[in-house]
């Protein structure tokens, strides 16, 4: 349903700049994160989260964001 709304981003350059996750498949979440210039990445996936502070953007799980945008 979203892919309507969807743009193509080129992955260049960003191997080798972030950790290696633990489920291959997750890898490319955070190289389109790092592409678009993120500043935040929300999931709920363990093996993502697993890299919060290694990676050049916040990484969150969705009540971590909610709460931290209704301190804001």
């Amino acid at each position: 349903d979203f892919l309507p709304f969807c743009e193509v981003v080129m992955l260049r350059g960003t191997r080798g700049k972030l950790p290696v996750c633990r489920d291959p498949a997750d890898q490319v979440f955070l190289e389109v994160a790092v592409a678009g210039k993120a500043k935040c990445l929300v999931s709920g996936d363990r093996d993502l989260l697993a890299l919060a502070g290694k990676v050049p953007f916040r990484l969150v799980s969705p009540a971590e964001f909610l709460e931290s945008e209704v301190t804001r």
